[in-house]
């Protein structure tokens, strides 16, 4: 819901909403993924669309937030803007560009470059560094 609320959706029952929406639009991706496109594209590709489909929607998001402030400036009627109904759309082309992407094609990369021999610590690693990062990019930005 934060990432709602930056945007400028307001009230419990429209977050929830929201971040409902955003989770069916994930599975339902992450089903295409597994069945499809992770065996049809192949990973790099899946990789470059995605950093690329994923930045432009980011881009747009973050421009929105910048210019608008709509945590602080809301609308009167409680309503979103047109803006603001567009950046939502775009945080949910970002999530159909990043489930089939960095979600989890990193991991099955991982699990396949590496020799049998080393393979578990290889996973073992990549999975502390990601949890790493992530611990990182969460407890020091915004």
């Amino acid at each position: 819901p934060t990432v709602f609320k930056s945007i400028g959706v307001q009230g419990t029952n429209t977050s929830l909403l929201t971040t409902g929406i955003f989770g069916v639009i994930k599975t339902v991706i992450t089903l295409v993924w597994l069945f499809y496109l992770i065996d049809r594209l192949g990973r790099r590709a899946l990789l470059m669309y995605g950093a690329v489909a994923g930045s432009f929607c980011m881009w747009y998001i973050a421009v929105y937030i910048k210019v608008a402030d709509p945590a602080h400036h809301p609308t009167a009627n409680g309503q979103l803007s047109a803006g603001g109904k567009s950046a939502m759309a775009f945080f949910y082309l970002w999530t159909a560009c990043y489930t089939p992407s960095w979600n989890g094609t990193p991991w099955v990369l991982n699990s396949e470059m590496f020799d049998q021999n080393v393979r578990t610590l290889a996973q073992a690693f990549a999975a502390s560094c990601n949890w790493l990062f992530n611990f990182l990019i969460a407890r020091f930005t915004p």
